[in-house]
């Protein structure tokens, strides 16, 4: 209706112009048909005839939103749930989205955790969670397409900076934030544009900031560095593209377990009988000991090259990508890769219970007794090919192939002396193919979208060198989708999708060394197979008047041979090993509304209701218990730890352009006034649901897998508002900015219990924390201080912040644009 609008728009102008004749004058003119104004805007919506689930993020979102990273971006998005920094996409776990540049995937390939990319790199993100066509696969949660700026014809300059006050009251908290962010693009002649982008953070969080900085620019809690550049053409879309990325981050957490700060001796009384002491002051036989300094410490290095072409051929595109992916993490006391401080004469020593001159909870001497070295390195490449004719119809296909390296180095000390295996290590490389073919078909106002993708999985030829090793095969696997698309009107479109997706287990479940091994961290196995997902969705499309939009979809996921803990039996030895035994289900309704108002304002609203359960929420099941005790098995299915029933995310940016005025200035005053006027732009997003689900862990263990995430947080608010001011005197060239995150200060819960490994007992053998909060109903930790757990109380409140949301926060910022 929009097109035939602007056709006639069109042909009356042309018919009025041929009416003027150079001879003649031009008579009057004449109203022959009025028409209303009409403002034409960027569909606001995903191609309205396909039958997939996408959801779109634009520049001014990336740029202008209170957000740090793509996945505080995300996460405002529908059917997105945020815990911490891993993302679940409609019921699906950490590491089940799959982040894609140019189809070259930026996931890794050990635990399938995606890279960071600089906010001011990104052009665009589409969030492809439902009905997904044959050209994306690997993924059972969905797919965040990645595409980054281009080089403008002309250079461009683009900095920011970021920092908190150095003060904290009742209002704020300081954090010691400081972020820096640039882009740089430029034409480099030949027809290319090069862009150069830059993102650091240092920032000691809102936690206690315990370990040592002896300079200001030494490593603070928070660490991280981004990088991006890109070499492509400066006009339209065809040629070859170079895409870098690099990222590195490091980070030195908070654990109350390691926060004593003073003078310790590990072994108190005759022959040690009272176990370790601690004094603020130094007494004799007492060393100065700073326990956040010997607590782990973790450094991970990023690095992505794609390297891309496309252009036309027949009647139809043809595309190619290849790509390298690496991944370096190094966890260690003081962050070097050298593992000499796992000396038994270091072992941490904790306090005791019952103890009159110490504390079991804390830890008075030695390093924490953990090593991990891993490398991950793919390989890949694809190409395709698609064509779209006239009536709508297109056909598409393509294929790529893959190349994994991992190495895996990590040592457990707690295991000494006590016959278990401390070391897991190992090296493998494997290949990977895929194959697809995607189609549309459209007659008579029905559009058919089918598409089937073949791939191929294999642990590689390493799979008979590892424990309980088998000779390597190679895995093939045939998902088909199908949707049906019927344009009910020229606004609204209806489709129903079937989808089922295949994802390769993650290398680091794979292979291991160990034979002896604890509960704790269960054994590899190479016989796992591809995690299948089956969903099924019905959604509707339908645009408004002034590019107006409403999305809405009724989805329901079922996933089965996902990885889980079961407990193997080798001969006369019993031992976890993962397994494809665990599954779930998810199932829910999404409706995203887009309400643009003019060209500089723009509300959003992304409600979900959804209902996510599962068998366990970890690949390693119940991660409390004793050393040699096998964890309850789940035989149902329960409420998975990201299961929030009811969300709704409001997102709004607001921009005002001052009008200049007709005459000049009276006066100094008028002329400073005119001066401090200028551009100003405000953007709020806010987050409401409902609580997560937590389990009230008995004191003595949680032996009845009912109990798990029976109980639920209250609901959730989360508000955040930046404001940015370029005052007229300083020529447009300066922006003054102020965010505030949790604007309202709702100290909500994040969780109810954290890992308080490696203690032998608190938050390892039994739930402390969990216990606490379901004897008491209080949150903020605390820990049993006593050997009998069956006396009516002996709680000692921890406090412990971590297991709640940052408070308010406020971050001023200065920027330039050139």
């Amino acid at each position: 209706m929009l097109e035939s609008l602007l056709a006639l728009t069109f042909a009356l102008q042309t018919a009025a112009a041929d009416t003027l004749t150079p001879e003649a004058e031009p008579s009057p003119p004449r109203v022959v048909l009025r028409l209303r104004e009409v403002v034409v805007r960027a569909n606001p919506l995903h191609d309205m005839l396909s039958s997939q689930s996408v959801q779109l993020v634009g520049r001014d979102a990336l740029r202008l939103q209170p957000v740090s990273g793509l996945t505080e971006v995300l996460a405002l998005q529908a059917g997105v749930v945020a815990r911490g920094e891993d993302l679940h996409v409609r019921g699906g776990r950490r590491g089940d989205l799959r982040i894609a540049l140019r189809g070259i995937p930026l996931n890794e390939a050990l635990r399938a955790r995606p890279m960071e990319v600089p906010l001011l790199a990104i052009e665009s993100i589409e969030l492809l969670d439902g009905g997904l066509d044959a050209e994306h696969g690997g993924a059972v949660a969905g797919v965040a397409q990645i595409r980054t700026v281009s080089a403008s014809p002309r250079p461009q300059f683009i900095a920011r900076w970021e920092g908190d006050a150095d003060w904290s009251n009742d209002f704020t908290q300081a954090t010691g934030y400081h972020r820096a962010t640039a882009l740089l693009s430029a034409p480099i002649g030949l027809g290319l544009g090069a862009v150069v982008s830059a993102d650091v953070l240092a920032d000691d969080t809102y936690v206690p900031a315990l370990r040592e900085r002896p300079q200001w620019n030494s490593w603070r809690a928070d660490n991280r560095l981004l990088g991006f550049f890109k070499l492509a053409p400066l006009t339209g879309m065809d040629g070859a593209a170079l895409e870098v990325l690099a990222s590195r981050r490091v980070q030195r957490p908070y654990n109350p377990m390691w926060s004593l700060d003073g003078y310790t001796n590990p072994s108190t009384g005759v022959f040690g009988s009272e176990g370790p002491a601690f004094s603020e002051e130094p007494l004799p036989g007492y060393n100065r000991y700073r326990a956040a300094e010997h607590a782990l410490m973790t450094d991970e290095s990023r690095a992505a090259v794609v390297l891309s072409a496309q252009g036309p051929l027949g009647a139809g595109r043809l595309r190619g990508a290849a790509g390298w992916v690496e991944m370096r993490r190094l966890g260690s006391v003081g962050g070097g890769d050298d593992e000499s401080y796992l000396d038994p004469t270091r072992s941490p020593v904790f306090g005791r219970p019952e103890s009159s001159v110490n504390d079991p909870f804390f830890v008075y001497q030695g390093d924490e007794p953990f090593f991990h070295r891993s490398q991950a390195r793919t390989l890949s490449g694809r190409g395709d090919y698609d064509a779209t004719f006239a009536s709508g119809s297109r056909y598409g296909f393509g294929a790529g192939l893959s190349y994994d390296h991992v190495t895996f180095r990590e040592l457990d000390l707690t295991t000494l002396h006590t016959g278990f295996d401390s070391l897991r290590t190992f090296e493998a490389f494997a290949p990977g193919a895929f194959a697809y073919a995607q189609g549309r078909w459209v007659r008579e106002g029905l559009v058919l979208n089918g598409g089937l993708r073949l791939e191929a999985f294999t642990a590689g030829p390493q799979s008979e060198d590892q424990s309980l090793g088998v000779p390597a095969r190679t895995l093939w696997t045939l998902s088909p989708r199908l949707g049906i698309a019927y344009p009910v009107s020229t606004r609204d479109v209806v489709s129903l999708s079937y989808t089922r997706v295949q994802q390769d287990p993650g290398r680091a479940y794979l292979y291991d060394n160990r034979r002896f091994i604890t509960q704790r961290q269960p054994m590899g196995n190479v016989t796992l197979v591809p995690t299948t997902m089956i969903s099924y969705q019905v959604a509707l499309k339908h645009l408004f008047d002034n590019g107006r939009a409403l999305q809405a979809a009724v989805f329901y996921r079922d996933l089965y041979g996902q990885i889980g803990a079961r407990e193997h039996r080798e001969g006369f030895i019993n031992f976890p090993r993962y397994e494809n035994a665990d599954k779930g289900n998810a199932q829910g309704f999404e409706l995203g509304l887009v309400l643009p108002a003019g060209e500089r304002t723009r509300l959003e609203a992304q409600y979900t209701f959804m209902h996510a359960v599962g068998t366990q929420s970890l690949e390693e099941g119940i991660p409390y218990g004793g050393r040699q005790t096998p964890r309850t098995e789940s035989l149902g299915d329960y409420p998975l730890d990201w299961d929030v029933r009811h969300s709704l995310a409001l997102t709004a940016i607001w921009q005002h352009e001052p009008k200049t005025p007709d005459r000049p200035a009276r006066g100094p005053i008028e002329l400073l006034l005119r001066g401090l006027r200028g551009p100003f732009s405000a953007a709020m997003n806010t987050r409401f649901a409902t609580g997560m689900p937590w389990t009230a862990t008995p004191r003595a263990g949680l032996s009845d897998p009912a109990l798990t995430n029976q109980e639920r947080f209250s609901w959730q608010e989360q508000t955040s508002l930046g404001l940015r001011w370029t005052p007229l005197l300083t020529g447009r060239r300066l922006t003054l900015g102020l965010e505030i995150r949790n604007l309202f200060d709702f100290r909500s819960d994040r969780v109810a219990t954290l890992s308080g490994y490696p203690h032998p007992l608190i938050n390892t053998t039994y739930d402390d924390y969990g216990s606490f909060r379901g004897e008491t109903g209080l949150g903020g930790g605390a820990y049993w201080d006593a050997d009998d757990r069956g006396i009516p109380d002996a709680w000692v409140r921890v406090h412990d912040p971590r297991l709640l949301n940052a408070p308010r926060l406020i971050r001023f910022s200065l920027g330039t644009d050139w």
